[in-house]
């Protein structure tokens, strides 16, 4: 498929036609190893928590309407509470392993995928702006905020304002994985936790009083209905009535696990995330001119191209301006892509960004 015909006949430039579209001069066996490590990581970030769960983790049952010793799987208790658990630790080593996962985790994720982000993001704005306009905005904030507050303004305007719908997809696309990875330490936090351990026990009644306390696991004779929260000589059968009622005590030592509701959730999404941000950079690999002829996107490049985009709009003497006079200006000037150009003193085709 050409570029020209890539596109739909709203976004259809001839802007990028002067320059030869030649082979990627990435090594074959890179792009052969992004295409398939990539994907395959995907789909791991998505099968390999959900199978440790599964086969070592330690699931809680019980939960009964009066007292409980963990959340049972995806019910509403465990919307919160750690119903995946692991371990017998000490408060000082369930601590611990809490706080490392929230650093190494959390915020480890985060950086290594705000890394990712910002390449892929890159990538699809030098794919647009070869072929329709896109706001000083819009490009600063992807180029330059990168992940962060900031951006997320910016973003959300260009989703709205923009005509183009492969704007507005890849737009749309990066302001959502940046609010994910900005609040990605958090869902990460709220997912994992550490509990007390607990045992089960079985008050014994005697005209409706307590008459002694005994542990399920240590009598032969008592059963637990769990569903009910009591207690049974045997296993419960019609006209057979309670006996005593199950309680929950505290144990010694903790358990660190995580929510399981939380926990394909989170992996859900960013299984989401890794397809997309990897459909956006082939998008960008296979399509995009500037890119396979070598001239990326980055945060030095943007700056130099947006510097001479905005001379060109509001002029060569910029010094004069403060902050908020030249924002406003921006803010004014309409948007820019990237056209080949000759100037009179210039021997050969030069890239540069500016209005359509």
């Amino acid at each position: 498929m050409s570029e020209q015909n890539f596109y739909s006949p709203m976004e259809k430039t001839t802007n990028m036609d002067k320059l030869h579209n030649k082979p990627s001069n990435t090594p074959r066996w890179k792009t052969i190893t992004a295409h398939t490590t990539v994907p395959l990581l995907a789909f791991a970030v998505l099968a390999v928590p959900i199978t440790l769960v599964m086969f070592f983790g330690e699931i809680s049952k019980y939960s009964g309407p009066h007292s409980q010793c963990g959340a049972s799987s995806f019910s509403k208790e465990s919307l919160l509470a750690p119903d995946v658990t692991f371990g017998n630790f000490t408060i000082t080593e369930v601590r611990l392993i809490d706080l490392s996962w929230n650093l190494a985790a959390g915020r480890g994720l985060q950086a290594s995928m705000a890394f990712f982000t910002y390449k892929s993001a890159c990538a699809g704005l030098l794919r647009l702006a070869e072929g329709v306009p896109v706001s000083y905005r819009a490009f600063e904030a992807i180029t330059i905020s990168r992940v962060s507050f900031t951006a997320i303004a910016a973003l959300a305007r260009a989703v709205w304002s923009t005509r183009y719908w492969r704007a507005k997809f890849t737009f749309a696309f990066v302001l959502l994985s940046t609010i994910f990875i900005m609040i990605l330490p958090t869902l990460f936090d709220i997912m994992t936790g550490y509990v007390q351990n607990s045992s089960e026990l079985c008050e014994l009644f005697a005209d409706n009083s307590i008459v002694s306390t005994l542990r399920t696991n240590d009598s032969s004779t008592l059963e637990a209905d769990r569903a009910t929260s009591t207690c049974y000589v045997m296993r419960p059968v019609m006209n057979n009535a309670p006996v005593g009622r199950l309680l929950c005590v505290p144990d010694t030592g903790y358990r660190w696990g995580c929510s399981a509701i939380w926990l394909i959730i989170n992996t859900c999404l960013m299984s989401f995330w890794a397809f997309g941000s990897y459909g956006i950079w082939v998008d960008a690999h296979r399509f995009s001119v500037l890119h396979r002829n070598g001239r990326k996107l980055g945060t030095w490049r943007a700056i130099t191209d947006l510097a001479k985009a905005i001379e060109e709009d509001v002029g060569s003497s910029l010094s004069g301006y403060s902050n908020e006079e030249l924002e406003k200006e921006v803010d004014a000037a309409p948007p820019v892509m990237y056209t080949v150009r000759r100037e009179a003193d210039e021997q050969s085709d030069t890239v540069v960004l500016g209005p359509k």
